[in-house]
């Protein structure tokens, strides 16, 4: 009877077990895919191999040619701005960086300024007429030394700064200034109304103020009868206008001849002080040159005013313009030679 009841015993848990195994396989069947699913999941999985390998086929290509072209562009525009901004910093092309012009209170400063300073000339002793276009019209500008020769009462002296220029460039002895203005020479035009030369931001101004100084030196001491000077194709750029007002003497005006090109920087410049006139415009007095008194000794004998006679041996233009004084006539008109001077007295002599 025991061991009736202990083969039940064994029999039914036998019987549980392989009912439990036949369940675990039941649904380990149920829930693996079948070969059909799991086929669809490798050609899937293909395919993302494939568009992946793709993908990193495209990138090993490199970009396309019309990147480069973009890039060509914007390079390209960048650059151009770039050069730009540096030629707004050379003051020889940049009309932002030049003075046009000039407030009612910086004009009376640069005057106290200019006060500070000793000129060349005051004044008393000269005065100077710009003439910024003086080529090309040599009418007008043989009016403009009648006008101030004001009646044979005023000796006028004449300065072209295109001449200046031109024996710097070509003088066979070398020149001061030859050389450099030779390597920072820009450009040249023949035909300008105005100064023939231009010349690059490398140039320090005053260069042509310094040459215009030195020529009216030079015919103050073969002439010292001048007291008006006219200064053609002068000042070439407000730069020198200014030095030649910081270092030489305050001009008296800037004289149009109606050749002016339009929007000329120098003459707004002069415009903003009221310095411009027009040549039909312009009227000028005697001028009165204050001569320096100077202490003489009591040994030197009793001295005149007068000015003496030349002597036998002195130069015949010497006694001609003595003469031409004498008569009260011009002692030089503007572009006269010495034989032209001598030549214009001798017909005067006939005719008397």
């Amino acid at each position: 009877m025991f061991s009736r009841g202990i083969l039940q015993r064994v029999t039914s848990n036998e019987l549980k077990s392989v009912i439990t195994k036949r369940s675990l396989t039941s649904t380990t069947l149920r829930t693996t895919p079948k070969f059909n699913s799991k086929s669809k999941l490798i050609t899937q999985f293909n395919q993302e191999q494939k568009r992946g390998y793709a993908w990193s086929n495209k990138r090993d290509e490199g970009p396309k040619a019309r990147y480069f072209f973009l890039i060509g562009i914007v390079g390209t525009a960048i650059f151009a701005l770039v050069v730009s901004k540096v030629d707004a910093q050379d003051p020889a092309k940049s009309l932002a960086k030049k003075k046009n012009s000039m407030s009612e209170e910086e004009w009376e400063q640069q005057l106290i300024n200019l006060g500070r300073k000793t000129l060349a000339f005051k004044p008393t002793e000269a005065e100077f007429y710009f003439v910024p276009n003086g080529c090309n019209n040599d009418k007008k500008v043989k009016q403009l030394v009648e006008k101030l020769e004001a009646g044979n009462d005023n000796s006028v002296g004449t300065i072209d700064l295109n001449e200046l220029i031109d024996e710097q460039f070509n003088s066979e002895n070398g020149s001061k200034y030859g050389a450099l203005l030779k390597s920072t020479l820009d450009s040249t035009d023949l035909k300008s109304n105005g100064c023939h030369y231009k010349f690059s931001y490398k140039l320090a101004p005053g260069i042509f103020t310094k040459l215009v100084y030195n020529k009216v030196v030079s015919l103050r001491k073969e002439h010292p009868e001048y007291t008006r000077f006219v200064l053609l194709n002068y000042p070439n750029t407000i730069q020198e206008a200014v030095k030649f007002e910081q270092d030489v003497a305050v001009s008296k005006k800037l004289v149009l001849l109606g050749t002016e090109e339009k929007d000329n920087d120098i003459v707004e410049y002069f415009n903003t002080v009221d310095k411009v006139i027009k040549l039909e415009q312009l009227q000028v007095e005697k001028f009165e040159r204050a001569v320096a008194s100077t202490p003489v000794s009591s040994a030197a004998g009793p001295t005149s005013d007068k000015e003496q006679p030349p002597a036998d041996d002195a130069p015949a233009i010497k006694k001609a313009q003595y003469k031409l004084r004498e008569l009260g006539e011009p002692i030089r008109r503007y572009g006269e030679t010495d034989q032209d001077v001598i030549d214009r007295l001798t017909e005067m002599l006939k005719k008397n």
